[in-house]
């Protein structure tokens, strides 16, 4: 059965079409399922994609028919799942998947790899999952689909013209350009497609429809790559300009260049008096021995108990010298009680065990797959995944062509890892009599063991010879000496009843039969304990979270952990902090069920989950005490937290961020549901700190859903701002301003003013990142009355900060110090570091606009130590590249090209688009300064490029005005006519009066060089104008040494003046005096 969302929903068998039925909530159904192939979607989420924010009482019951009627028309297997979540499997015969793999696909000779873009393209009959739009679910991954078949059109149209094609490229480049007016690309290539096929007047007749389109609607003129085109056209070269310029030169150029040189050794410790198993060692070995340079995956099959991932690890170990660059071990909870994790959080673990920062990690599977094939490729690693449910969890996993050894163990057989990606299996049955005593011999000692050979016999027989039950069974042996092994057999067979059901070769029962002897040994307290971990699964415990689990004290905690230890029932992986096997967890799980009443098992959740809030809410206290948080419910997180300082916060944040997020999970599926919103809330401020955007994401929508399941309507307006906030950060600002919206509104109609005081202040700057000013202003002034009118300094000093930064880019620059000031003012009250920090961050810029640049300076250094000392990567990349402006302008253009780089190193580091544009622009200004004019226009397209895709008028004004000063430099003075055109045009409508009195200048420069004296005369006189209106001071000195050499060449007696008054204000400022004004 093959599936076809790439245009209308089709499902097809035997290339027959399958009769989907014609119910919208079906087909929609299948259409979220398909936009997340074989990954499982939770309950809840598809709930809230079918009914959206008021889902009928019946939902879950209407959804569980609904995947029903489904099975029946596709079939059981290939929709899995059940009241956590579905998903359906299908791996290749999703169009998309063989869509993404043609596109990704680099082997093969040029022209292989172009007929394979062709084929992927003729996959297309129309928009992806054409049908479904408007749920938010689907249209993500539509979203993405269409964007990649867009750039994958401009990859094959620029291969076919390499090769000579033309004319029979025009039909599908028109209808391409019709779809897609704004993709200058798209019009470059039906310019030269239409002018190789002799048809050149068409060719210009094009050029000037796309000036007429840009100029018309948004203000601006065709990029650099259109008008050399163009010209070339006009003179008739027979060499026309290739195809559009490189869109990743700044990325090639200016990435991190330093390899990442972490060597991981992850590793656990090799397994004491490991015995037996010589056969299967032999085996792989030889898998080893017989490949190349590359290694194909090894799996390593059996059922639960039978030592696979002892095998595995104490073969990793003997083999891990041959792999120098590191060895990685993840356990993917493939048989957990917990849900097994997904392609994306193994995805995230692996690549920060390879040295990644979380901020950087994509958060999407194939970006985060590309980033990982690229961090092992070329590197010899061992990669052991242990406990993989199925092929689809750790495909994704694979290295690409890496060097790398893939080492895998799982209950399943895995036969899709064998047929497609070629893996090796070894399948792992019980021990033979001989290994079994001789493991026992090395546990309990030859003598013992030897003097009982019939009982060593039986109890073998009883633990169907699997190395767990048999571990287990001899740390009970090893711990009363003086007992035969033939008691303790004849009590296992005596007090386990279900060892006198058990069926011959019923692994799990003989595992059970060793578990319970195991647990009936410990005290009450311990078996307490043990019993409570089973409630609520998580990736690990420290001795505190399980003293609050258990209601007793940590030093009791400790002692049952000790037990627990001793008994082999749990595993100390790193001081302090414990975890156990997947079977162990389950075992825990059915005890509680059957020992524990409802009440003690709830009350041992509502503890754990308490305590986490606490100690959340107490780290946020000292972390975050600027960040607005929802109020707590009578009786919960009010214990005291023991947390003191920062860094001890910022410690244990990070150490326990994993079992935060699996507590977040639990409480929205089986509740408590308020501490999934709760701790949700309580993490916004350590999530933006540490821009780990999956966990981000992850624990924002199951805040909402949870939320929206108990009709909490503050609840939903925190989810929707910490969903806000991360795509704020992803520089996704329609979608930011959408969900802070939506969380203004419930604010405000609850009457929290509180609430609305603090999202209204988020809102306006999203909006002002938009460029949409105006109505930013609105939103941060509102603010700002609400928050004095309820004595609310914290909320008062973001608003103020937030307005300062609007007044500055509007170009009054008195009232933005005035704001900064407020901001840093009450910051400094409150105790709020990281807040005074980016009100003095902002205090540095406006300095830097009057012309105050050592009170800049002073401001921006201040506020960088502080970032630093904070870990606020997000504060130090933006001072930094704020700093990296002010040196250019001082002249230290050393410094400011390391503060650049810097900035737009870490800006990439923590997916900060916005960011990364101020990075680009500064270093591009470097450039210009420093005579590199080339680089600084590859440098200026750049930030372009990335103000257009995040839609930020403000920042494509900046970015053209770079342009235009990079052309002027080069000498390109018709193409930087246009950039400083086309940015008066953007301020003027705007109201940018700094960006306009800068890109008046500039115009001015290039009139003037050209000998245009009268024209550059008038338009220095109104860049003056501008920037004595706003105070900015550079300009209005660079406005006077045009004004002077224009005056000088009309003869005008007041060119001197302006000379004088130019180099008067150079000085006072502490800017280096042009040449020109001093010969």
């Amino acid at each position: 059965m093959d599936f076809r969302v790439l245009g209308p929903l089709r499902v097809t068998r035997a290339e027959q079409p399958v009769v989907l039925p014609s119910a919208y909530k079906l087909r929609l159904l299948l259409a979220c399922l398909l936009s997340k192939a074989d990954q499982q979607i939770a309950t809840d989420a598809l709930i809230d994609a079918l009914w959206g924010e008021r889902p009928p009482a019946s939902a879950r019951r209407n959804l569980q028919q609904y995947v029903h009627r489904l099975r029946s028309i596709l079939g059981a297997d290939a929709l899995s799942g059940g009241a956590g979540g579905y998903e359906v499997a299908v791996g290749d015969r999703l169009d998309a998947t063989r869509f993404r793999r043609l596109v990704t696909d680099r082997c093969g000779a040029e022209r292989h790899r172009v007929d394979q873009l062709r084929a992927a393209l003729d996959l297309w009959q129309g928009p992806a999952f054409a049908e479904f739009s408007d749920c938010y679910l689907v249209a993500e991954e539509a979203e993405r689909l269409d964007q990649l078949r867009l750039a994958t059109y401009e990859r094959w149209i620029q291969a076919e013209l390499a090769r000579g094609r033309s004319a029979d490229l025009v039909i599908e480049l028109t209808d391409l350009v019709r779809a897609h007016p704004y993709r200058e690309s798209l019009r470059g290539a039906l310019m030269v497609a239409l002018r190789r096929s002799g048809r050149p007047a068409e060719a210009l007749q094009v050029f000037r429809a796309t000036r007429a389109l840009l100029n018309e609607q948004l203000g601006t003129e065709p990029g650099q790559y259109l008008q050399q085109l163009h010209q070339a056209i006009l003179r008739g070269d027979e060499e026309l300009p290739s195809v559009g310029p490189d869109h990743n030169f700044s990325r090639a150029t200016y990435a991190d260049s330093a390899p990442l040189t972490l060597v991981p050794h992850e590793l656990p410790r090799d397994v004491s008096g490991f015995t037996g198993r010589d056969k299967a060692l032999a085996a792989l070995h030889e898998m080893l021995s017989v490949e190349g340079a590359t290694f194909r995956p090894v799996v390593i099959v059996g059922t639960a108990g039978v030592g696979k991932t002892a095998l595995a690890v104490h073969w990793a170990h003997q083999i891990a010298d041959q792999f120098p660059d590191g060895q990685l071990h993840l356990n993917l909870r493939g048989y957990a009680a917990e849900a097994p994790m997904r392609p994306i959080q193994a995805l995230d673990a692996l690549l920060r065990a390879l040295g990644m920062p979380p901020e950087r990690i994509p958060a999407d599977v194939a970006g985060a797959t590309a980033r990982y094939r690229t961090l092992t490729a070329g590197r010899r690693l061992l990669i052991l995944l242990d406990n993989v449910a199925t092929a689809e969890q750790v495909r994704p996993l694979l290295p690409g062509s890496a060097p790398s050894l893939v080492l895998i163990t799982s209950r399943d057989r895995l036969t899709g890892l064998v047929a497609r990606d070629d893996a090796r299996r070894l399948t792992l049955g019980p021990l033979t009599a001989a290994e079994t005593e001789t493991l026992l011999g090395r546990l309990l000692g030859t003598s013992r063991v030897t003097a009982e050979p019939a009982s060593v016999a039986e109890l073998a027989e009883v633990c169907s010879y699997l190395p767990l039950p048999l571990r287990i069974g001899a740390a009970h042996l090893a711990d009363r000496p003086h007992h035969t092994i033939a008691e303790y057999v004849a009590e296992l067979r005596a007090d386990n009843p279900i060892t006198m059901l058990r069926v011959q070769g019923d692994t799990e029962a003989a595992v059970r039969t060793a578990l319970d002897r195991s647990y009936l040994t410990l005290t009450d307290q311990a078996r307490q304990v043990f019993r409570g971990l089973g409630l609520i699964p998580l990736p690990d415990f420290s001795i505190a979270a399980v003293a609050a689990l258990a209601g007793i004290a940590e030093p009791q905690a400790s002692h049952a952990l000790d037990q627990l230890e001793a008994a082999h029932l749990i595993d100390q992986h790193q001081p302090g902090r414990y975890m156990s096997h997947d079977l162990l967890g389950q075992y825990a799980r059915a005890l509680a069920d059957t020992e524990n009443t409802t009440q003690e098992s709830d009350a041992a959740v509502s503890r754990l989950l308490d305590w986490y809030l606490s100690m959340v809410r107490g780290a946020a206290e000292l972390l975050h005490p600027d960040v607005l948080r929802l109020p707590l419910p009578e009786r919960h997180g009010t214990g005291p937290s023991p947390l003191q300082d920062p860094e001890a916060c910022l410690r244990w944040l990070d150490a326990e961020r994993h079992n935060l997020v699996a507590a977040i999970r639990h409480a929205g599926q089986h509740g408590p549901r308020p501490f999934a919103w709760l701790l949700a809330d309580g993490m916004r401020g350590y999530l933006d700190q540490c821009r780990s955007m999956n966990d981000w994401l992850t624990v924002g929508r199951v805040a909402l859903a949870a939320s929206r399941r108990e009709k909490e309507l503050l609840a939903q307006g925190s989810a929707f701002v910490i969903l806000g906030h991360a795509y704020w950060c992803l520089s996704r600002y329609h979608r930011s301003v959408a969900y802070v919206t939506r969380a203004a509104k419930i604010y405000s109609n609850t009457g929290w003013l509180v609430g609305e005081a603090s999202v209204l202040g988020n809102l306006g700057t999203v909006l002002g990142d938009l460029g949409r000013f105006q109505e930013a202003e609105i939103h941060l002034s509102r603010a700002l009355e609400l928050s004095e009118q309820l004595g609310r300094p914290q909320s008062q000093a973001s608003a103020h900060n937030f307005l300062a930064i609007l007044t500055m880019n509007l170009g009054n620059l008195t009232e933005a110090l005035k704001h900064s000031q407020h901001a840093m003012a009450l910051y400094q009250r409150a105790g709020a570091l990281g807040g005074e920090a980016t009100a003095r961050a902002t205090a540095g810029e406006v300095h830097h606009s009057l012309g105050r640049f050592d009170a800049a300076q002073e401001h921006l250094s201040l506020a960088l130590r502080c970032h630093r000392d904070l870990h606020s990567q997000y504060g130090e990349a933006d001072t930094l590249a704020s700093l990296a402006q002010l040196h250019r302008d001082t002249g230290q253009l050393d410094s400011g090209r390391d503060c650049a780089r810097s900035a737009l190193e870490m800006a990439r580091d923590i997916g900060d688009r916005h960011v990364e544009f101020r990075a680009l622009i500064a270093l591009a200004g470097v450039s210009t300064a420093s005579g590199d004019h080339v680089t600084a226009i590859d440098l200026g397209q750049a930030a372009l490029r990335l103000a257009d895709e995040i839609d930020a008028f403000y920042l494509a004004c900046q970015a053209r005005i770079e342009l235009a000063a990079a052309h002027q430099a080069e000498g390109l003075y018709t193409t930087a006519v246009h950039q400083a055109e086309a940015a008066i045009t953007i301020a003027q409508k705007a109201r940018f009066k700094i960006l306009e009195g800068l890109a008046l200048n500039l115009l001015a420069e290039v009139h003037a060089v050209q000998a245009q004296s009268g024209i550059a005369a008038d338009l220095a006189g109104r860049a003056l104008d501008c920037h004595r209106m706003t105070g900015h001071r550079l300009g209005q000195a660079r406005a006077h040494v045009v004004l002077a050499r224009a005056l000088h060449d009309l003869n005008e007696m007041t060119a001197d003046t302006h000379r004088q008054a130019a180099i008067r204000l150079y000085t006072q400022i502490g800017a280096p005096v042009p040449e020109e004004l001093l010969s």
